[in-house]
């Protein structure tokens, strides 16, 4: 898949790489880019919207069948689940969010970062202690 091609808030299908061990596997990815660094991130996309950690640190899509999706889905917002795309692990293009489910996406990541720097600031005023 060629980098021009890509838009923020594009739905793809992508293989990505577990964090914890080796392997990954395909599954549906948000792209975004962050234009200082010139490097496209993926967002996992899961259907398991019921899972409350899917929900605290997700974004629940409202718009999930305009963005190509078969049933209801989450974008993960926390940093474990966005991971920089080797666009040649690109499959297919699924669909685009809209509008809307992209400007709720980046709230909700905002929100989510910071849970995760405060709780960071936690364990090292813990250990300083």
């Amino acid at each position: 898949m060629n980098v021009n091609e890509m838009n923020n808030g594009d739905v793809f299908i992508a293989y990505v790489h577990f964090s914890e061990k080796d392997g990954g596997k395909v599954r549906p990815v948000v792209i975004f880019e962050d234009p200082e660094e010139k490097k496209m991130f993926a967002c996992k996309v899961s259907s398991q919207v019921d899972k409350p950690i899917k929900q605290r640190l997700g974004y629940v899509l409202q718009d999930w069948k305009e963005a190509g999706f078969k049933k209801p889905s989450v974008v993960a917002c926390d940093r474990e689940n966005i991971r920089e795309i080797d666009t040649n692990t690109v499959h297919k293009f699924v669909g685009r969010l809209t509008e809307n489910d992209i400007k709720g996406l980046l709230i909700k990541h905002i929100k989510v970062a910071q849970q995760e720097y405060k709780k960071d600031l936690e364990k090292k005023n813990e250990i300083e202690r």
